[in-house]
């Protein structure tokens, strides 16, 4: 008689699997979770077993960690659309040549801005398109304030964010 194999994966989290595939590529066949690995799942993942990086591009997540490890997938690449906004922050922070097909900026959170921005400074221009951008930009440089256009745009948690860290921009609530 013939006893069903147990998943070595069962009761893991992606993170655990990705790892555990990194150091026992052999149990490849076992793994059911390969759509909820992270950019960074993926990106460990293929440094640690190359033989994963043509599997990774099945998978968003997947294709975003190829675009960071190498900027010439940009050109085959199929899946723009499909990134979430963690993906294309795991891009843009390498390959910020790349903004122009971004199609998650407006969903991108403060952190995500904050984040963005600390890698590649030079989207300072595109967040400045939307006001969680403009609220980060402003707790670093409330000098640029004359120059946003988004406060009306500014939920209650923005602004109690950005007066936390620069008060003197009170007055300009109202605006």
């Amino acid at each position: 008689m013939n006893m069903p194999k147990s998943n070595v994966f069962k009761g893991k989290n992606s993170d655990e699997i990705a790892g555990m595939l990194a150091q026992n590529p052999e149990l490849a066949p076992q793994c059911e979770s390969w759509g909820e690995f992270s950019a960074y799942d993926w990106c460990e993942l293929i440094n640690a077993q190359p033989r994963f990086a043509e599997k990774a591009k099945q998978f968003p997540s997947g294709a975003a960690a190829h675009l960071k490890l190498n900027s010439d997938f940009a050109a085959q690449c199929d899946m723009w659309g499909r990134f979430s906004p963690v993906d294309w922050f795991w891009i843009l922070a390498d390959r910020p040549q790349l903004a122009p097909k971004c199609t998650k900026f407006a969903e991108f959170d403060e952190i995500g801005w904050l984040a963005l921005l600390h890698f590649s400074p030079q989207l300072e221009s595109e967040a400045k398109k939307y006001a969680k951008g403009w609220v980060v930009i402003l707790k670093k440089k409330p000098e640029l304030a004359p120059e946003c256009d988004k406060f009306g745009e500014f939920s209650d948690e923005d602004w109690e964010s950005l007066l936390r860290e620069q008060p003197q921009l009170a007055p300009m609530r109202g605006k």
